[in-house]
């Protein structure tokens, strides 16, 4: 049933005892992605379907050494040839994954998006959130 947080009484608005939807309330690890991004959450319920997305690594070689681990079915590809991925993941959904889920995967990702693919970015990248949330995660 749906409450309004606010009702009237005795001539002033009073706050209702309502829990604000939070990540605790609706049972997440973290808040909604951007329309670029997805969580480690939504990938590892993704991972292993029929329709599961690509999966590309474009962490460094620094990055990569330093945390050994890799997401199941990911291809791993430098950040400059990722252009060269295009005519394979035409018409798929891909996920590109970074140590940080920021600069290089972000980058990555609007050169597929250029190219006419629909890629995504793991939020948090492999570093924070990818091996608590998946168990897909396997080591190199």
């Amino acid at each position: 049933m749906f409450r309004a947080p606010f009702r009237l009484g005795s001539a002033r608005l009073v706050r209702c005892q309502t829990k604000a939807a939070s990540p605790a309330n609706l049972g997440t690890d973290a808040p909604m992605p951007g329309p670029h991004a997805i969580s480690p959450a939504q990938l590892a319920r993704r991972i292993g379907l029929a329709a599961a997305p690509a999966l590309i690594d474009v962490r460094l070689p620094a990055d990569a050494e330093a945390d050994p681990h890799l997401l199941s079915t990911a291809r791993s590809s430098a950040h400059t040839d990722v252009e060269t991925l295009i005519p394979a993941l035409q018409g798929r959904r891909a996920v590109v994954i970074c140590a940080r889920g920021r600069k290089l995967s972000e980058g990555a990702a609007a050169l597929l998006r250029a190219g006419g693919t629909r890629p995504k970015c793991l939020k948090a990248g492999m570093r924070h959130g990818a091996q608590r949330a998946c168990r897909w995660c396997r080591p190199r």
